[in-house]
């Protein structure tokens, strides 16, 4: 990475987090390891390829620094897995957990928390698996199946050279053309989890499922349990017909409000893939009326 891109960045992004709801000791917290982090990567990192950090009083095993750097910014320092809970100890699903980023995040922000977090692709669950046990979190629970609106075995297609990769998903249109190859590995219904407990916040990043994830929660019913989701949405995914509007849809007709964020390259970008972040909150939301 170009040293100067990687340190501009830094201020830029150094400004958000002094803006972020986090108190004073935890901004500074980011800072820190954020700095530390990016010195490393543009320095340290290609020489010795390392892949294990520690930052805000966690130890994480990553496959390499750049996709560990890339996620702690991402999720800590954009914030953008942030949520705020009535309940000190709220159930979160993390759904497509990668390497267990975001359930440290979760952690972080409320240690009593109880978090079942979802990873298909084996070598990424048992790195992610390594994580939760290296820093002795308890009430996690990591399942290595893949979220559908089936049950069983199913394709799923990852790089065939970078284990971790972000862009593992059920459709191969998410890969790289020339670097994927096809597994066989568990499928499951996010619906089958879900219990008589409220679920304080489901966060999808799945790469292009959360449409078939999303409605399974609405045939089944169960979504009435959900009170906020924290979703990436991967728009035209398949540089097809666009059903952004059918996902809004169902959020809205289930009792759902909406912020969103989403960058678009040009006005000519048209059917291009367009990451869509997405907060849906219900603020009428009440354990009494399940």
């Amino acid at each position: 990475m170009n040293p100067l891109r990687a340190f501009g960045r830094a201020v830029f992004d150094s400004a958000h987090v002094l803006r972020s709801r986090h108190k004073a000791g935890r901004k500074a917290r980011i800072l820190l390891a954020y700095w530390r982090l990016t010195f490393k990567l543009v320095t340290v990192a290609p020489l010795l390829r390392l892949r294990r950090e520690r930052f805000c009083g966690f130890r994480v095993e990553s496959f390499d620094y750049e996709t560990l750097h890339f996620l702690f910014r991402e999720i800590f320092v954009r914030s953008e897995y942030w949520f705020d809970s009535s309940s000190d100890q709220p159930l979160i699903f993390d759904c497509g957990a990668n390497i267990g980023m975001a359930t440290l995040f979760f952690k972080w922000l409320y240690p009593r928390s109880v978090i079942h977090c979802f990873e298909p692709d084996r070598p990424t669950f048992e790195m992610l698996r390594r994580n939760v046990q290296a820093n002795h979190l308890t009430d996690v629970h990591p399942h290595n199946v893949a979220l559908s609106d089936v049950v069983g075995a199913v394709e799923f297609f990852v790089s065939a050279s970078r284990n971790g990769s972000l862009v593992m998903s059920l459709d191969p249109q998410r890969t790289t053309a020339a670097d994927y190859k096809s597994t066989i590995v568990d499928g499951t219904k996010l619906s089958a989890f879900v219990n008589g407990t409220p679920v304080d916040l489901v966060k999808l990043d799945i790469e292009g499922a959360e449409g078939v994830v999303l409605r399974d929660l609405v045939e089944s019913g169960v979504i009435r349990k959900v009170k906020q989701f924290v979703v990436e949405y991967h728009h035209h995914v398949d540089h097809g017909k666009a059903k952004f509007g059918d996902f809004l849809c169902l959020l809205n007709e289930a009792g759902f409000d909406y912020q969103i964020g989403a960058v678009w390259a040009s006005p000519q970008a048209r059917e291009e893939f367009q990451d869509i972040m997405v907060q849906a909150f219900r603020s009428d939301f009440s354990a009494e009326r399940l």
